[in-house]
């Protein structure tokens, strides 16, 4: 199953790396800060690193930080929403521990 899902998903991940990509203008994209004692978390939100890509997601295509357009198939993104999401891109994770 973890293979299928690799196979799935390694063309994907070659498509949005290797592709010819467009330059946009880059994407105000908040970078990660050293936490100071006291400082309020209200609307953050927290989750786990996994060694993929940042991508920012205009509502219509993915960017990078730098404004590099990341193409990625109209299956892959089906069903997005039209407003935009800043996040990573990632494979899969724990590969080797799966059965």
């Amino acid at each position: 199953m973890p293979f299928r899902l690799f196979s799935a998903a390694l063309p994907v991940l070659i498509s949005l790396l290797f592709s010819p990509v467009a330059v946009a203008k880059q994407p105000e994209l908040t970078l990660a800060n050293v936490y100071q004692k006291g400082m309020p978390l209200d609307g953050y939100w927290v989750s786990e690193k996994l060694d993929g890509v940042r991508a920012y997601w205009t509502g219509e295509r993915f960017l990078s930080r730098g404004g590099h357009e990341y193409r990625a198939p109209g299956w892959f993104t089906r069903g997005f929403p039209a407003r935009p999401l800043d996040g990573e891109l990632w494979i899969v994770s724990n590969s080797a521990k799966s059965p």
